[in-house]
């Protein structure tokens, strides 16, 4: 007489959904901290800070021009190689008070800062972030011509824009660059 053993019950119930359970839940928690370190708010800047020390530009106010919708745009220099930019108004009195009852939001908007470099004390370049509707926020490269300490000769980096002339406007209200966090 041949035994044939018994049939082995292999039991998949409780244990594998919950080993199913677990697994999905490590995958899922693996993907979340992948996702969370990928995601940047901007993009590195490629210039890189350094300090001014030449007299070439000013640092008691900021150069500015009219737009083509008649908004003015300016540009606050620092020593520590930083710039501030802006686009607002549509005189430079409305700047003037803008930046005198400025509040601490223009500190944590990356897209008005960037950095500057002079060289050889007649060209300037700088790189600052733009706004952007989603992912990170692009940079853009400025290229421009120091004519004396109060002109400014500023390439646009979209062609069609051409070149803008920039005059010095000396103002006591100036945004704090030490205040920015960005370039830690």
């Amino acid at each position: 007489m041949v035994l044939i053993p018994p049939p082995i019950r292999i039991h998949f119930g409780k244990d594998l959904l919950s080993l199913k359970s677990n697994i999905m839940r490590t995958l899922l928690i693996i993907l979340c901290c992948f996702t969370i370190l990928s995601c940047k708010s901007r993009e590195d800047l490629t210039l890189k800070q350094q300090n001014y020390l030449g007299d070439k530009l000013r640092f008691d106010g900021y150069y500015y021009t009219q737009n083509s919708v008649n908004d003015i745009d300016c540009f606050f220099f620092y020593r520590n190689g930083i710039i501030h930019t802006s686009t607002y108004g549509n005189s430079i009195e409305e700047i003037d008070v803008y930046y005198q009852n400025n509040t601490q939001s223009i500190y944590n908007i990356s897209y008005r800062w960037g950095v500057y470099n002079v060289i050889n004390d007649e060209s300037i370049k700088f790189e600052k972030w733009i706004s952007s509707d989603g992912g990170p926020n692009p940079t853009v490269l400025f290229n421009g011509t120091i004519i004396n300490d109060s002109t400014l000769i500023i390439e646009n980096p979209a062609s069609s824009f051409g070149t803008s002339t920039y005059q010095f406007h000396k103002t006591p209200y100036k945004p704090d660059s030490s205040r920015v966090d960005f370039f830690d």
